[in-house]
C-alpha cells in the first residue's frame, strides 16, 4: 500500500497494488572449468558453488565408469577407461529457491605413458650398448631399428645395441606395447656412425742377419675383419719387401721398415708400425771332410784333405736370388813337429822332410756380407816301413888275418833310396870300418867282428 502523509488541505489518498512472491533460481559459479577429458584412474575435484551458498551435489549416471563423492571434496574419478558417463550436479529446493541440475560429460580414456631414455648410445662401429629406456607405467620397453637399411647397419639383441656400420646413421626407437590402460607409445633417436679406430703393432722381432728371410706379421684391431696390413721399407737395398716377406740383402746397414693400414668404410686409418734395423753379417763355417789324417811318409807322398764352406744360404724365395760368391779358402800350416809345404789355395801338403804332426788351418776373409770363418785338422806323419836289410854274403865264415886284410860285404834293401850306413857294434876282435862302404880293415886284434848297417 502507498497513501500520502495527512495534510489539512488535502484528502487522504492511497493505492495499493498486489505484488507475487516466486522461487529464485539458483546459479552455478565455477572457480575453474571441469576436465571432460581424463585418463585412467585420474581424478577430479569439481571447482564450483552456488550463488546460495547452499551445497551441492553430484551423482554419476554410470558408477562402473565414473565415480564420485560428495561434498566437500566434490570429487570424481575414472573407474574404466573406453567410455564415460554424465556427471549430474544439483541443488534441491528449499522455501526460497528452485531445484537446479546442470550436467556435464566426462570421457574416460587411455593414460599415454612417458618414456626416459637419457643414456648416451655407442655409434661407433663395433660398439655394443645395453639399452636402458624406461616407461613410467613400468611396461617393458622395447626396441626397433626403423628400416631395413637400418638393420644392415646395426642389430639388436636381447636388449644390446651392436652397430655394424662405421658409416650413415640409424633410427632406433624404445616403445611400449598398447595395454587396456595405456597407449602404446615410442621414442625414436637418431644416432650417426662412426668409423672405429684402429691401432696396429708388432708381434714378432725381424731377423736382420744377411739373406735372412721374415714373414711380417704387425697386426691391427681391424684384422677381425681380414684388413691386411701393408708393409714399406725405408732402404730396399739393404732390406726388401716381397709378398709380405722381409729380405736382408746385405750384411752391413739400416732400414726402417714401416706397417700400416689405411681403414675402410668401418675403421680409420691405423698410425704406423715401425720397425728400425741394423743389418748383420752372416755366420759361416768351414769343416774339413776328416778332422784328423793320418799318414804313412813317401818320398812323393800329397795329403789333400779339402775345407768345406756351411752356412751358406739357399736362395731366397720371391723373387729368387743367389748369395754373393763367398771368397777362396786360404790355408796355412799353424803348427806341429813335421816339415812340410802347405799349398795356400789348393790346401796340398807335400814335400815331407821331417815325419810328425802338423796342424793345418783353413781361413774365409771376412767381406760386406759375410763373418771370417776358421778351421782346421791334425794331420799325423808315420815313419814308412822300410823292407829289411840283407847282406851279399849272410854267412861270410871265418877269414885269414894277414896285414893287409880287408872285407867288403854290401848289405841291400830298405826303401830303395835311403842312405846304408856300417858300424861295428861288437866282438872280441879290432878292427876299422869304412861306414859308406862296409870295407872292414886295419885289424888289430884277432878275434870276432859283429857289423852292422843300418
Amino acid at each position: 500500500t502507498a497513501s500520502t502523509a495527512p495534510n489539512p488541505n488535502y484528502e487522504d489518498a492511497s493505492l495499493q497494488k498486489v505484488v507475487e512472491l516466486s522461487k529464485k533460481d539458483p546459479v552455478i559459479i565455477w572457480d575453474k572449468e571441469p576436465t571432460k577429458k581424463l585418463e585412467y584412474p585420474d581424478c577430479d575435484t569439481l571447482h564450483a558453488k552456488f550463488d546460495n551458498g547452499k551445497p551441492i551435489e553430484i551423482t554419476s549416471s554410470d558408477q562402473s565408469k565414473i565415480t564420485t563423492q560428495t561434498p566437500p571434496d566434490s570429487t570424481f574419478c575414472i573407474a574404466s577407461v573406453g567410455g564415460g558417463a554424465t556427471i549430474t550436479i544439483k541443488q534441491s529446493d528449499d522455501d526460497n529457491y528452485n531445484p537446479v541440475e546442470y550436467f556435464i560429460e566426462i570421457i574416460g580414456s587411455k593414460v599415454t605413458p612417458t618414456i626416459t631414455w637419457p643414456q648416451q648410445l655407442g655409434n661407433v662401429y663395433f660398439d655394443e650398448t645395453l639399452l636402458l629406456a624406461t616407461a613410467s607405467n613400468d611396461s617393458t620397453v622395447k626396441y626397433m631399428l626403423s628400416s631395413a637399411s637400418d638393420s644392415s647397419r646395426a642389430q639388436i639383441i636381447g636388449g644390446v645395441l651392436k652397430i655394424h656400420s662405421g658409416v650413415d646413421s640409424i633410427r632406433i626407437t624404445a616403445y611400449v606395447d598398447s595395454t587396456y590402460q595405456y597407449y602404446k607409445v615410442g621414442v625414436t633417436r637418431t644416432i650417426y656412425l662412426k668409423k672405429k679406430a684402429q691401432d696396429i703393432r708388432w708381434t714378432d722381432d725381424l731377423k736382420t742377419t744377411y739373406f735372412d728371410e721374415t714373414t711380417l706379421t704387425a697386426t691391427t684391431t681391424a684384422s677381425i675383419d681380414d684388413l691386411q696390413v701393408s708393409y714399406s721399407s725405408s732402404n730396399p737395398a739393404v732390406a726388401d719387401i716381397v709378398n709380405g716377406k722381409l729380405r736382408i740383402l746385405k750384411g752391413s746397414g739400416t732400414a726402417t721398415i714401416t706397417a700400416y693400414q689405411n681403414g675402410d668404410a668401418n675403421w680409420d686409418t691405423a698410425g704406423i708400425a715401425t720397425h728400425n734395423i741394423t743389418a748383420a753379417k752372416r755366420a759361416l763355417q768351414i769343416k774339413f771332410t776328416k778332422d784328423t789324417m793320418t799318414v804313412t811318409f813317401t818320398p812323393t807322398l800329397a795329403v789333400m784333405n779339402p775345407a768345406n764352406v756351411t752356412g751358406k744360404p739357399s736362395p731366397l724365395s720371391l723373387p729368387p736370388l743367389q748369395p754373393t760368391d763367398v771368397g777362396k779358402i786360404g790355408y796355412t800350416r799353424i803348427s806341429g813337429t813335421a816339415d812340410a809345404l802347405v799349398g795356400f789355395r789348393s790346401g796340398e801338403v807335400s814335400n815331407f822332410t821331417v815325419t810328425g804332426s802338423i796342424v793345418v788351418g783353413a781361413t774365409i776373409e771376412a767381406d760386406s756380407n759375410y763373418k771370417e770363418a776358421q778351421a782346421s785338422y791334425l794331420l799325423i806323419i808315420d815313419n814308412a816301413k822300410q823292407a829289411p836289410l840283407v847282406f851279399d854274403d849272410p854267412s861270410p865264415g871265418r877269414k885269414q888275418y894277414s896285414p893287409t886284410f880287408e872285407f867288403t860285404n854290401i848289405a841291400r834293401g830298405g826303401s830303395g833310396s835311403g842312405i846304408i850306413t856300417y858300424t861295428i857294434t861288437g866282438g872280441t876282435g879290432k878292427a876299422k870300418i869304412d861306414a859308406g862302404t862296409s870295407r872292414l880293415y886295419a885289424v888289430t886284434a884277432l878275434g870276432t867282428i859283429v857289423v852292422t848297417a843300418t
